[in-house]
């Protein structure tokens, strides 16, 4: 009986060992590389963030890997949305992050956005007019109207997803 009980507890020992060393994977730093040019992921403090390996599959950062491709993450707790923005400018040409952003965009007939380069634009929300005024911030467009907040709007895919007050709006071209 005792030999039973003590093989079955050096088993499960076993088992328990293996299982948690498989589960747990490793961290190291992993060297990445996008079109053979070498990219490193910094942290916020300015230091090399580790990558994790599990069970063969590895697990960047990813935001200090889209801001190494040039591009942002916004994360809206709220609505547990996550929008990468990729700036997609050929090879050594420079983009104003506005021109994403400028044109018009609408829901339909009676929901539109027209959006301008000198810093004005036009919105419409079931019917009603606002003139608005606006500035980018990161890769997000802050609105006012009259002098108040409380418009923002970023970039998803071909889409433009305006929050108005906590209520999300989903423009298109």
């Amino acid at each position: 009986m005792k030999k039973t009980v003590m093989l079955l507890s050096a088993m499960l020992l076993i088992l328990c060992l293996c299982g948690s060393a498989g589960a747990e994977g490793e961290y190291r730093n992993i060297r990445i590389t996008v079109n053979g040019e070498k990219i490193i992921l910094l942290d916020e403090n300015d230091e090399q963030q580790k990558s994790l390996i599990v069970d063969g599959n590895i697990y960047v950062p990813l935001e200090p890997l889209i801001a190494a491709l040039g591009g942002s993450v916004v994360y809206d707790e709220q609505e547990n949305l996550l929008s990468i923005v990729l700036n997609n400018a050929a090879e050594g040409e420079e983009t104003d992050p506005a021109q994403a952003f400028l044109g018009s965009w609408n829901i339909g007939p009676l929901n539109t956005l027209d959006i301008f380069e000198d810093g004005t634009g036009k919105f419409q929300l079931n019917g009603t007019r606002y003139s608005v005024t606006w500035r980018l911030e990161g890769q997000m467009l802050q609105m006012q109207q009259n002098g108040k907040g409380g418009v923002s709007a970023v970039r998803s895919g071909e889409n433009l997803e305006v929050n108005i007050g906590g209520q999300v709006f989903l423009f298109h071209r």
